[in-house]
């Protein structure tokens, strides 16, 4: 059953900018500078989708690879409860967006949380890593090993959708971020 949307407000820090060409950047060093709690991590590449941890400035996917194929990056987040920074390639630029909730120099923002369920259902795999879980479409022949562990067999992906109002004054929605992954619905 779909829960109403709550709209809530806290105080938000956002920063977006460019970083330059991927080949002449340190990424790692560049994201360490931003001071980021252990996070979640998922990456779009040309070759993969791959979720895992970021802690320490160290990746940790459930392939047990801790590198990242920085050529074939297209998109990544690395995401906690009060923070989110996106990583964007076009064009062998590097943008970013970085945002982080409850600040005190922060500017007021409206928000609504809301949860998607991630495709696919929890599969006792052998072969999947401690704090990974297995995720299974089998109509579809799609899985995903998703950084988070449950005994129940679907999980949820919330999201935090900031408001803000467009030139006709419309309320719209102009940002989002990712915040967990759960077991429950909101």
């Amino acid at each position: 059953m779909n829960k109403p949307l709550v709209l809530k407000e806290t105080k938000t820090t956002m920063q977006s900018g460019e970083w330059g060409l991927i080949k002449d950047i340190d990424l790692l060093a560049l994201i360490e500078n931003l001071h980021l709690d252990v996070s979640k991590v998922i990456i779009w590449a040309v070759n993969e989708v791959k979720w895992g941890y970021y802690s320490d400035n160290q990746f940790i996917f459930s392939d047990s690879t801790k590198d990242l194929e920085l050529r074939y990056l297209q998109e990544m987040r690395i995401f906690n409860k009060s923070e989110e920074i996106k990583i964007s390639v076009l064009n062998n630029k590097v943008s970013y967006r970085y945002i982080k909730d409850e600040t005190n120099d922060g500017l007021r923002s409206k928000y609504v949380d809301s949860t998607s369920r991630l495709l696919g259902k929890n599969e006792d795999c052998a072969n999947v890593p401690k704090g990974f879980i297995s995720l299974i479409d089998k109509g579809r022949k799609l899985s995903q090993i998703v950084p988070f562990e449950t005994i129940r067999k679907e999980c949820y992906l919330t999201t935090r959708n900031y408001i803000g109002y467009l030139e006709n004054h419309q309320a719209s929605y102009v940002d989002y971020r990712y915040l967990e992954i759960t077991d429950k619905e909101l």
